[in-house]
């Protein structure tokens, strides 16, 4: 009886040391998530021609991921000089929403360099900033002598968040960051297409999806699936238009992809993603 109870005990014992552990590592996790800084780049535009302007808006955090305890950030921003006008690039900082960010003034040093193909912005205050502000927004011109379709990326190349207190290299923040990129279409025979939020014209569904895409609505004439990297992966035409499209979509890579739909004659797109 005595070893069956020391070995209940020592089972007990176990499962209370097991139970702790996975404690620790929710609050860690936890902690973590709330402790990183998130930078974000956000097209506003999906897709563009030859000469068009692209606007690009930078954030710090978001809603569901308030920064926190922020002195100074730095971040800079690649971008592709085989696509975009090297001399036609600015850029605006967002004084209000910064200013509102930190409760006080601040100062910034913004350098482009079209020779790499970098934005450099650099924000210091002397106070802490909290919560979501949008940094500003950079202007890029889509160059005049580009043909077929074309994947203009924007990516992090330098990214830091340093809090008001600390030393050494003790005060940064850890950050994670979200990026956007927008499809060029020109030299191809789509000569037009607008965005639409999903629900306005047309309805697609489920997005994310896994094996198929479903299409509803008025009039669609016709699909085609954009991969990242500019090249169609799939087009067909519509029979049925009223009676909408399914798309089997099973042999397809895992990502996000642009889907153009041609609805009354008119070219729309949308973002879709596989699971």
């Amino acid at each position: 009886m005595g070893n069956f109870n020391q070995i209940k005990e020592g089972r007990m014992s176990k499962a209370i040391l097991v139970l702790l552990l996975a404690l620790f590592c929710i609050v860690s996790e936890s902690y973590a998530t709330a402790d990183t800084t998130l930078f974000r780049i956000k097209s506003l535009q999906d897709t563009v021609d030859a000469g068009d302007t692209v606007d690009v808006d930078l954030f710090i955090g978001d809603d569901s991921h308030l920064a926190d305890s922020i002195k100074e950030f730095e971040l800079e921003i690649e971008y592709d000089l085989d696509i975009c006008d090297k001399n036609n690039i600015t850029f605006d900082l967002d004084n209000p929403s910064l200013t509102a960010f930190f409760g006080t003034s601040f100062t910034d040093v913004t350098n482009i360099n079209t020779l790499d193909g970098h934005v450099n912005i650099k924000v210091d205050c002397n106070t802490i900033g909290s919560g979501t502000a949008r940094i500003g927004r950079i202007k890029y011109i889509v160059q005049d002598n580009l043909n077929g379709r074309q994947l203009l990326k924007f990516d992090f190349f330098k990214l830091s968040a340093k809090r008001l207190n600390g030393g050494g290299g003790g005060n940064d923040k850890p950050v994670k960051f979200l990026k956007d990129s927008v499809l060029v279409i020109k030299g191809y025979r789509i000569t037009a297409v607008k965005n639409y939020k999903n629900g306005e014209r047309v309805k697609i569904y489920p997005n994310p999806f896994a094996d198929y895409l479903q299409i509803e609505g008025e009039d669609v004439q016709e699909y085609q699936l954009i991969a990242p990297d500019g090249r169609m992966i799939s087009a067909a035409n519509n029979d049925s238009p009223l009676a909408g499209m399914k798309i089997n979509m099973t042999n397809l890579s895992a990502g996000s992809y642009m889907m153009l739909l041609k609805v009354k004659n008119e070219w729309q797109s949308y973002h879709v993603l596989k699971e």
